[in-house]
């Protein structure tokens, strides 16, 4: 899900406690909006901003921070 931080939305992952709650990825910066998710095989798709001056792009995340990663920065959401 995500939690807006400083005006940015954030994607974090929790097993419902405090404790449980972390933040996925430190390099996604904004989903700005765009909070549509897709699943597909064990794994939720998304359109995020890594803040590197590329604009949006497609992500994927297995629940795990080591297992979310950049797929490809082609996209334009919408």
């Amino acid at each position: 899900f995500t939690y807006d931080i400083e005006g940015l939305k954030k994607l974090f992952v929790t097993d419902g406690t405090v404790a449980g709650t972390i933040l996925l990825k430190t390099g996604i910066q904004d989903f700005n909006g765009y909070t549509s998710f897709a699943i597909l095989n064990n794994d939720i798709y998304f359109i995020g901003d890594n803040g590197m001056g590329a604009g949006f792009a497609l992500w994927k995340s297995d629940g795990t921070p080591g297992g979310t990663a950049l797929v490809n920065n082609t996209v334009s959401p919408g």
